[in-house]
């Protein structure tokens, strides 16, 4: 299935840039091609492999640790951007501007509520209040959380 989404040529599995998507799917890909009897799985789809080499050449960044104190006053300091939009494709016709909750869908069962900000078959973002950070918008894959009206 990742040949596929690359055999267009694409450097990147959604396209042109790099995303959540590759993140996603490298790790699984890496790990078997560091295990020799695995990796000939790879020798039919040089794309993938060629796929992969682009996603390693990116390194790992630089790691900055702190604490949750500074995260927390970061969010504080920060403004969300006002960026709003329906993917056409979003299944579940979710729009801009709708209240709802989001919870995870196996375990830890806590809602996050707020008003949709954008919606896609990929994620749902909303914007909420929070006592500690002020206004914030959170992002949720769509796969593994359902979205409710509220």
């Amino acid at each position: 299935m990742l040949a596929a989404q690359l055999v267009d040529g694409h450097q990147f599995i959604l396209g042109e840039q790099f995303s959540l998507a590759d993140a996603a799917c490298y790790h699984p890909v890496w790990f078997l091609r560091n295990f020799p009897p695995a990796a000939v799985v790879f020798d039919e789809f040089p794309q993938v492999v060629e796929w992969s080499e682009r996603i390693k050449a990116m390194g790992h960044g630089k790691r900055a640790d702190m604490s949750a104190e500074e995260a927390l006053q970061i969010a504080h300091n920060s403004t969300p951007t006002n960026v709003t939009g329906t993917d056409p494709r979003e299944p579940n016709g979710i729009s801009p501007g709708a209240q709802v909750t989001v919870t995870l869908d196996d375990y830890a069962f806590d809602p996050v509520a707020g008003e949709v900000v954008t919606s896609s078959v990929h994620e749902i973002a909303i914007r909420r209040r929070d006592d500690r950070v002020g206004e914030v918008v959170a992002h949720f894959p769509s796969i593994g959380f359902r979205v409710q009206p509220q």
